[in-house]
């Protein structure tokens, strides 16, 4: 039984207006008779005021704490006040407690789901029909070293094979405060015991945490929809060659701050979350129904010792090729290809940890295909790297991809490169009979950074090969290449994390992707400088007059004496 149903909540309305307001006329009219039944009506009194507290406390703390000062201006009124009108006391209590008791249900959180059949079918959740309610719970618990651990958690849900689902929830109000310090996060899909599912059965196509930004040095504010990867999980994610229920490699939904460092909440009031979780399983007759729960869970410092961390997204350019893609990926092809994009750092600051979501099905080859280069965009020479890139197209050909990396790692500084370390993608042996299939499934990888403190200004590339690692069949894959940095930005004394790279007034927009330094550098003093080209265009024009008999205006001087003449074709001089 939850507030959220309207009939429970005025039900539990109803029931707390006759406590406060019965037992106060009963109390008075006792204690003007002096009579030794008040002391018994002043406990029940306080039994049923904590029982309320209770009640609220259940789905909403602010909740929690109307009731406390409802119940200690009642008593007050009543132990403290000598007034003739103990109606008019009862009343203005009873609408206090009703009023807080509705203030319990406004804020509890309230979700919704939406079944569809596939990656590409999410017009299939556009109608409002389509979506129906789901249960939200929610768990606040200190753990070990005196942190707070708060969480949400949704369903139960009942997946069959291939099923896609996506999951929403209005504002969040009330899990986190402005000024709460996040040192990690999870986003996971669990059991009703709490036990994290791998992946597969389960592949969470993302869990996005969405908060609003305020106005800062880097960026306006901006709304939840833009600043929509506050924290987040992406399906390789996982960490590990095993899966399903217990999986360890679920570990590796989990996001963690560099050590000292947190992120300080802001704008908690408006905190949301939405996910996509499709089951990957194949039709068998043992490829049961599979309930789960998507939690999301917060881990929070107990003091304001730790240093506040900001978060920069960066992303590759929208596609040519797949403009309408719903995820906003880019097209990769079968074949060896790269493709770059290029700006500008909007602060001054030091990187602390970087990471990367992609679908390794097309992620480059075995090691190494990734760079994030201190540089601009001169550093990509296509036609001394082998790079041959076409208009319309996302991604340029590549002759020789290890070439290639290695020329771009020997022009410029590697910042950030992938960890070949850490696998990024594992061939696993499935329970065909439980729906399991044999195959490759992504997993996180890692990168390996070095120390880079970087200035307002300076320059950085991002460069990501393809190869067809596995999926050969597929010609094009859409896919995503996004890059996330914890940063340390000195004197910004609050967190913050950048919008989408996709608005034109991101930090990190880029309107352009896989740009050849070497073609463009003549043009590229006035590309962006519409004054400067007309200059140009209007010398052109001066010169061209200039250089004609009829129409030169040159001194004398400077015009030819008539040594070159024009000949007809057929003069027959040689």
């Amino acid at each position: 039984m939850r507030l959220s149903d309207p009939l429970v909540s005025a039900a539990a309305a109803v029931a707390y207006g006759v406590v406060v307001s019965v037992h106060f006329h009963i109390y008075v009219r006792w204690t003007e008779q002096n009579a030794f039944g008040a002391v018994a009506v002043h406990a029940v009194s306080i039994a049923g005021f904590l029982a309320s507290m209770s009640l609220c406390a259940w789905d909403a703390r602010l909740g929690a704490v109307m009731v406390a000062v409802v119940n200690l201006c009642h008593n007050w009124l009543i132990h403290g006040c000598k007034l003739r009108q103990p109606y008019v006391i009862g009343a203005v209590a009873y609408l206090l407690a009703a009023h807080s008791t509705m203030f319990c249900v406004h804020t509890d959180i309230v979700g919704k789901t939406c079944e569809h059949s596939g990656e590409e079918s999410l017009s299939e959740c556009e109608d409002e029909g389509g979506w129906t309610a789901v249960e939200v719970q929610r768990c606040s618990r200190a753990v070990s070293g005196g942190d707070l651990l708060r969480s949400v958690r949704l369903g139960p849900f009942f997946s069959v094979p291939g099923q896609w689902r996506s999951l929403m929830t209005h504002s969040l109000r009330g899990l986190l405060n402005d000024g709460d310090r996040v040192v990690s996060f999870v986003g996971a899909p669990v059991t009703e015991a709490g036990t994290r599912i791998g992946f597969p059965p389960l592949h969470v196509h993302h869990v996005h945490v969405r908060k609003p930004e305020r106005s800062g040095a880097m960026q306006p504010p901006v709304g939840r929809e833009r600043a929509s990867h506050w924290f987040e999980t992406h399906g390789d994610y996982s960490r590990g060659d095993d899966f399903g229920v217990g999986a360890r490699s679920a570990a590796g939904y989990a996001t963690r701050l560099p050590e000292g460092h947190c992120y300080v909440v802001t704008s908690a009031e408006q905190i949301d979350l939405n996910a996509e979780v499709n089951d990957v399983r194949v039709d068998a007759s043992g490829a049961s129904e599979l309930s789960y729960y998507l939690e999301a869970a917060f881990t929070l410092a107990p003091d304001a010792d730790c240093k506040p961390v900001s978060k920069f997204w960066l992303r590759r350019p929208r596609s040519r090729e797949l403009p309408t893609d719903v995820w906003e990926r880019y097209a990769a092809p079968s074949t060896d290809s790269v493709t770059w994009w290029s700006g500008k750092m909007p602060s001054s600051g030091r990187l602390l940890h970087a990471w990367l979501h992609t679908h390794r099905s097309r992620f480059g080859g075995a090691n190494h295909w990734l760079l994030l280069l201190a540089a601009g965009p001169e550093v990509v020479n296509c036609a001394a790297l082998g790079i041959t890139p076409a208009d319309g197209v996302d991604v340029a050909p590549v002759r020789n991809a290890s070439f290639a990396r290695a020329a771009l790692a020997a022009a410029a500084r590697v910042v950030c490169e992938d960890d070949a370390s850490q696998p990024n993608s594992v061939s696993l042996r499935g329970h065909g009979s439980e729906g399991v299939a044999d195959g490759d499934y992504d997993r996180r990888g890692g990168l390996s950074c070095r120390d880079w403190s970087f200035g307002v200004g300076d320059a950085w590339t991002v460069v990501a090969f393809s190869a067809a690692r596995f999926l050969p069949h597929l010609r094009v894959t859409p896919q995503h290449t996004e890059l996330w940095m914890f940063v340390d930005l000195p004197g910004v004394p609050n967190s913050t994390a950048t919008s989408s790279p996709d608005a034109p007034d991101s930090p990190f927009f880029t309107d352009e992707a896989n740009v050849c330094w070497a073609e463009t550098r003549l043009a590229a003093p006035f590309s962006r400088r519409p004054a400067a080209s007309l200059a140009l265009a209007a010398l052109l024009v001066l010169v061209a007059l200039a250089s004609s008999p009829r129409h030169s205006f040159l001194p004398w001087a400077w015009r030819t004496r008539g040594q070159y003449l024009r000949l007809p074709c057929d003069s027959g001089v040689s």
